[in-house]
């Protein structure tokens, strides 16, 4: 895992208006915990930690706190939760999970899916992406950034199970080996017959809109009346004749 520092400061517990306060200042109230540990408390710059998870929070880093508190400076803490706004999104809370280095950790790792299945390739098939994360257990200098998942041999019909994915021995995948990751599915053909009539629809509609603006301009040839229709038949009467 790929280890960052995050600046942190002590908070006291307290009332409702001093988390609110920290939230008004851009700063997110969190909790540190972990196994045999004592609890303790500390908020943190909302945009620093969106700066580190810019590719989203289901990446797994390594935050080393760096803080003036003794309490707090250095410990190593993995992002475990978040509370955040329903409507905007804003940062409530958070919970950091403090590490040590020869402790297996619990955590999804996301999978990185390359290729470009042969069935989609050759056969016209939709590729259907059924999951994205893997849940592991391994040291966290064991646990990788992301799995790799190789979907190009895919055909038509076929499908990737969790059990065809490469693990290194120092990973236990703790999800069932016959998870359906990605599979390569036949176009519907309801979206294909639908495709096709609302081509000849088109098309007919044009058609239609060709013929009776041609037949209008030939009956009017015919008759000598003006292309128009009657408005323009109507001024063609009141303009007068050239002298």
């Amino acid at each position: 895992m790929q280890q960052v520092e995050l600046k942190v400061l002590p908070r006291q517990t307290g009332a409702k208006s001093s988390t609110k306060k920290l939230r008004s200042e851009g700063l997110v109230p969190a909790n540190i915990y972990g196994p045999g540990l004592k609890n303790e408390i500390c908020a943190f710059s909302e945009k620093e930690i969106r700066g580190i998870f810019k590719s989203g929070f289901d990446a797994n880093y390594i935050l080393t706190l760096k803080a003036d508190n003794s309490t707090l400076n250095g410990k190593k803490v993995i992002l475990k939760n978040i509370e955040r706004e329903s409507v905007t999104w804003k940062m409530l809370h958070a919970d950091l999970y403090e590490i040590s280095f020869d402790r297996p950790l619990t955590v999804n790792i996301p999978l990185h899916f390359n290729g470009t299945p042969e069935g989609v390739k050759n056969d016209g098939g939709i590729l259907q992406i059924v999951r994205r994360s893997v849940q592991i257990r391994a040291l966290p200098n064991d646990i990788p950034e992301f799995i790799e998942a190789d979907i190009s041999g895919l055909g038509l019909g076929t499908s990737l199970h969790l059990g065809d994915v490469k693990f290194s021995d120092k990973i236990e995948v703790l999800d069932s080996k016959s998870f359906t990751l990605a599979s390569v599915q036949e176009a519907e053909k309801e979206e294909v017959v639908a495709a096709v009539a609302g081509e000849g629809a088109a098309a007919a509609a044009g058609t239609g809109t060709a013929a009776a603006a041609g037949t209008g301009t030939a009956a009017a040839a015919a008759t000598g009346a003006p292309a128009g229709g009657d408005k323009a038949a109507k001024g063609a009467e009141k303009a007068p004749a050239k002298k």
